[in-house]
C-alpha cells in the first residue's frame, strides 16, 4: 500500500523533477549572462525544448542532452500516470 503524501515535497515525481531542473540549472550557468533570461523553467516538454536549443548553440553535449531529456521523459510519465490514477488520490483523501 502507498504511503499517503503529506505535501507535494513527499512525491517522488516532484523530487525527481527537482533533482533533474537543479542539474539543469547547474549546467545553465555556462549560458552567456545575454542568452540566460529564454531558459524555460516551466513544464516538463517546455524545459526539452530549451535543452534542445542549449545543445543546439553548443552549451550541452548531446550525452547531457539525452540524459536530461530521459529523465524528463520518465518524469512525465510519472505525472501521466498520477493524472490517470487522479480518483485514487481523490478516494484516498476522503478516507482520511
Amino acid at each position: 500500500m502507498m504511503q499517503h503524501a503529506e505535501s507535494f515535497r513527499d512525491l517522488i515525481v516532484y523530487q525527481k523533477a527537482r533533482k533533474v531542473a537543479r542539474r539543469f540549472f547547474d549546467l545553465s550557468k555556462a549560458v552567456p549572462k545575454e542568452e540566460r533570461y529564454s531558459l524555460a523553467d516551466g513544464e516538463q516538454q517546455e524545459t526539452q525544448h530549451w535543452i534542445d536549443t542549449e545543445l543546439d548553440c553548443g552549451y550541452l553535449t548531446g550525452q547531457i542532452r539525452d540524459e536530461l531529456v530521459d529523465e524528463l521523459e520518465r518524469i512525465g510519465r510519472m505525472l501521466q500516470s498520477m493524472v490517470d490514477k487522479a480518483i485514487l488520490w481523490s478516494i484516498r483523501s476522503l478516507c482520511s
